[in-house]
């Protein structure tokens, strides 16, 4: 029995932020039903394409809805209809948690905000992400993940020290924190709600759980009034540690490898490794304090040694001397690490149309006694009859109805 079992979730959500959550406690037997509709479908249902498919087909094939909403069920329901309110009533009465990622008033338009859902279901857990919160004078910014790096400072500070631009990150960082962000606050109110009885609503703002990743530079600029500043790959406290470009491979493609000395006896061992070359031993990186004053230097040294030799060939020397190493790699280079698949963090679900298994990240959280369960995304509205017919006892007929009158839709 998986630890989740006998929960239910009613997710309103899109792209990464929303649906990640879920998503993670979905695969530990959480029941995610995610509403869904034509008219307002998940951002990853209608992105992107491939030559020859239909529509339909890319709905259920992308990769990236079934990478975020896999193990969870899917319902379709229209809910600019006059129809579908009743009906979303229903289901949140027989659901534990509410979760929309939604802009602000969307909910509340629809008559589903904190208020209206708890006088149905007064124990009801309601979940609301927005990037800047629901309260306050910008609660009605739309923002989405690059926004919000933006805002908080993080695209300054994800940079090199020297470029006159940002380069910040090619990904929306700051959704993939509110994600576990999310699993910790629903599992605390479930527990809250075992122990009094009370349901509660739950205002994250992504603004707030990046910011919470930015600590010390805040903190640096409010008690010591320096402006943080983006480092690169420096570390304050750790040196060698940056990226280093290395032979290229056989075929021609470059290969790069990160290496990430956090003491003497890593460096020590890192000597050894290396032939303890002469460089190596002079009294500039004798100690840790003295290697990072000195790493520009160090890093020139390092890379002389790198260039040498593929990424492989070094990760593996440094990694058997207990040396923090690793190969910079793609996302095929990843899908066919061999320790990563040892460890679980790739998997393969068959998917029903797919020639082959689809390949999903590996289960976010390991439990021993009780291990979560990959299972594929669903297809679209595929659990309809589940949702209508099973949990608020529709007949075919009704069902049929509500999909002509376009509300099941």
């Amino acid at each position: 029995m998986l630890p989740l079992e006998g929960v239910r979730i009613l997710e309103f959500c899109s792209l990464i932020a929303g649906p990640l959550g879920p998503r993670i406690l979905a695969d530990h037997g959480a029941q995610v039903i995610k509403v869904e509709s034509e008219r307002r479908p998940d951002g990853f249902r209608a992105g992107g394409g491939f030559g020859g498919m239909t529509p339909e087909q890319l709905a259920n094939r992308l990769c990236n809805f079934n990478a975020f909403n896999r193990s969870k069920l899917s319902a379709s329901l229209d809910m600019t209809h006059p129809q579908a309110r009743e009906i979303a009533y229903r289901l949140v009465r027989t659901s534990d948690v509410v979760i929309d990622n939604f802009s602000y008033g969307v909910m509340q338009k629809w008559g589903m905000g904190y208020d209206a859902l708890r006088a149905i279901r007064p124990d009801i857990i309601v979940v609301s992400l927005k990037g800047l919160g629901s309260t306050g004078p910008q609660q009605g910014y739309v923002c989405l993940g690059p926004t919000i790096m933006a805002f908080s400072g993080l695209t300054h500070l994800w940079n090199f020290p020297d470029p006159p631009e940002p380069v910040g990150s090619q990904t929306a960082h700051p959704d993939y924190v509110v994600g576990g962000h999310v699993v910790v606050a629903i599992l605390a109110a479930l527990r809250h709600r075992q122990r009094t009885g009370r349901g509660q609503y739950i205002d994250v703002a992504m603004v707030e759980t990046t910011a919470a990743l930015l600590g010390p530079f805040y903190l640096d600029a409010l008690v010591n009034g320096r402006d943080p500043q983006p480092r690169g790959n420096w570390s304050p406290r750790a040196a060698p540690h940056n990226c280093y470009r290395c032979a290229d491979l056989p075929g021609g493609d470059e290969s790069w490898c990160v290496v990430s000395v956090w003491n003497d006896s890593q460096w020590n061992a890192f000597r050894q490794a290396v032939g303890d070359p002469a460089w190596a031993a002079a009294p500039q990186f004798a100690t840790m304090l003295r290697r990072i004053r000195h790493t520009a230097e160090l890093d020139g040294h390092m890379e002389a040694w790198t260039r040498q030799h593929p990424a492989p060939e070094i990760v593996d020397i440094l990694q058997a001397a207990g040396v923090p190493a690793g190969i910079v790699q793609s996302g095929k280079d990843l899908t066919n690490d061999p320790h990563l698949q040892a460890r679980g963090f790739v998997a393969g679900v068959p998917h029903p149309e797919m020639t082959r298994a689809v390949f999903y990240p590996g289960l976010t959280i390991s439990l021993t006694k009780t291990p979560g369960h990959l299972r594929r995304a669903p297809q679209w509205a595929e659990h309809n009859d589940y949702a209508y017919r099973e949990l608020l006892g529709l007949t075919a007929e009704e069902v049929a109805s509500l999909q002509q009158e376009g509300v099941l839709t």
